[in-house]
């Protein structure tokens, strides 16, 4: 018990253990006017594991300041509140916390207090605008000492996506080869090297893909009346076979 009427006391956890200020076991326990008669049930599971379930008590049962509405496990560490008392769940052969365990003895020197140096914050602000991949910055801060020193790390996961390639728009017009003579490879190179050329961030394997899909969909005299018609942009038929072949 770590606070509350029965505060410094232990109560051993070796089955079954109904918290109240009915159970005769607990009279340490009767004071606590908050507590119900019947408040609260631990047990241990059969792998050895503890449970702890409210039995519908008037003020509830808190496991490490959050309130349970159904059977919760416990760990060693762990602090529990009922009513005006709060107990603490330690190891067997662990020494039960009293209050005065509680509080971290003054040094018997006097000790300045542990503060950032300004200076590794800055590098560790600049650091952490770094995009992508992991992120990592080790922070130092001491306190004198023959052999004081702490390390705190702090780790950040940044993903960003990089900006999808874009085709250029041409100055003039694009005129593709007359139809009567052209080929398919001359007729794809005269797109690829208008629509991926100077101002473009797609790749050339990007434009003759949008070609090709235009080919599929569109006779070649369509689309060389269309890509003819557009000035200074790029049309929106080979914009979106453009996105069909991973372009922005």
């Amino acid at each position: 018990m770590i606070s509350g009427e029965a505060e410094g006391t232990s109560i051993a956890l070796n089955g079954e253990l109904v918290i109240g200020r009915s159970m005769p076991e607990l009279d340490a326990l009767a004071a606590d006017t908050e507590l119900s008669r019947v408040h609260a049930r631990l047990w241990r599971t059969a792998d050895g594991g503890l449970m702890i379930e409210d039995l519908g008590s008037r003020n509830g049962t808190y496991v490490n300041g959050a309130r349970i509405g159904r059977p919760e496990p416990l760990n060693p560490g762990d602090e529990v509140r009922a009513g005006r008392t709060t107990m603490e769940l330690v190891e067997a052969g662990e020494q039960a916390p009293t209050y005065d365990a509680l509080v971290e003895p003054e040094p018997e020197e006097p000790q300045p207090r542990r503060a950032w140096r300004p200076a590794t914050i800055a590098a560790v602000a600049a650091g952490c605008l770094i995009a992508g991949g992991a992120i990592g910055a080790a922070v130092t801060h001491e306190r004198r000492g023959p052999t004081t020193r702490d390390t705190l790390v702090m780790t950040r996961t940044v993903r960003t996506g990089s900006p999808r390639p874009q085709l250029a728009a041409p100055a003039k017009p694009v005129v593709l080869p007359a139809q009567a003579s052209v080929t398919h490879a001359a007729g794809q190179g005269a797109f690829v090297r208008a629509y991926c050329g100077r101002g473009a961030t797609a790749s050339h394997g990007v434009c003759a893909c949008a070609y090709d899909e235009l080919i599929r969909g569109e006779s070649y005299a369509e689309l060389a009346a269309q890509v003819a018609a557009a000035r200074g942009r790029v049309p929106q038929a080979v914009a979106s076979a453009a996105r069909a072949c991973g372009a922005g």
